[in-house]
């Protein structure tokens, strides 16, 4: 994925879902962040469910760091996403959700996190 504003600041007109199944999501100024499926970038907006809710945010600037994204929102807060693994489910996510299994594979682990978005609507 190409940067989303040529200059930072500059006017953002993509619509496309992120490509990744699932993401780690990390943001200094936002602890709440976790994990994000369906991922969706619409015009100057980012939108996400993050297990229990949905969220929609301005973007002000974007930057493409290999396969991580980092998303400056209207607010000034900076969001990190970084597509998930199974590896990176049981570093970052498993110890921090109340009950959530070790999957054997990240087939199960996605199947799972996109039924939670499933039965929250």
């Amino acid at each position: 994925m190409k940067n989303l504003s040529e200059s930072f600041g500059g006017e953002m007109r993509t619509e496309r879902r992120l490509s990744a199944r699932a993401y780690i999501v990390t943001a200094d100024e936002d602890r709440t962040v976790l994990y994000a499926v369906q991922v969706e970038q619409t015009g100057g907006y980012l939108s996400w469910f993050d297990g229990t809710k949905e969220r929609k945010m301005a973007i002000s600037s974007s930057k493409q760091e290999g396969e991580s994204i980092s998303y400056v929102m209207e607010t000034g807060v900076c969001y990190r996403f970084a597509p998930m693994t199974l590896e990176t489910y049981r570093e970052n996510i498993r110890d921090l959700l109340l009950g959530a299994p070790d999957f054997q594979t990240e087939e199960a682990l996605f199947n799972a996190l996109e039924e939670v978005v499933r039965r929250s609507w």
